[in-house]
């Protein structure tokens, strides 16, 4: 069976934190439609390479493509619109704001008509029903697990090509 075209590739990417450096030559390939683990121990380097695909660490190092474009160093509100979206480790989301807000934020900066979003926030809550009974509280008052379906459907909504998530079951 062959492989789907790469969607994202990597070839030879090194990314660190100022002069420590943590991912040395990293080289991989995710086809369109393809689910694939990226493994390692605490500290290897997994969250550092996504954020760096990501847009939100700059390589020092290599070449990242994603769609047949050159994403090399590009920061992350390029690559967001581009169809790329993280899920950052840690359940980022605006624990203050309501389940609901939380989905329409994002979709900052997303061209929709009314009609369009709340499709795009329908589909999300389908695939995480207890959100749709909660999505008048407070982010930060769900439990763990419901703020982590928050943060997937928050960056569901956007409809991405490609999403990366960082430490899913946290």
């Amino acid at each position: 069976m062959s492989r789907p075209a790469a969607l994202l590739k990597a070839e030879g990417l090194s990314v660190g934190y100022g002069p420590v450096p943590v991912v040395q030559q990293a080289t991989l390939q995710v086809g369109r439609g393809e689910a694939v683990a990226l493994l390692g121990a605490n500290g290897a380097g997994k969250s550092t390479l996504l954020k760096c695909l990501s847009g939100l660490l700059k390589p020092g190092a290599g070449r990242a493509e994603f769609d047949g474009r050159d994403i090399s160093g590009a920061a992350a509100e390029t690559l967001v619109p581009l169809g790329l979206a993280h899920v950052a480790e840690g359940r980022r989301i605006f624990r203050r704001e309501t389940v609901m807000d939380n989905l329409l934020l994002g979709l900052y900066r997303v061209k929709a008509g009314k009609g369009e979003v709340q499709a795009r926030i329908d589909e999300a809550l389908q695939l995480f029903p207890v959100l749709r009974e909660k999505a008048s509280l407070q982010a930060g008052g769900l439990s763990g697990g419901q703020q982590q379906m928050l943060a997937i459907a928050q960056a569901l909504v956007r409809r991405p090509t490609l999403v990366m998530l960082d430490e899913p079951s946290l």
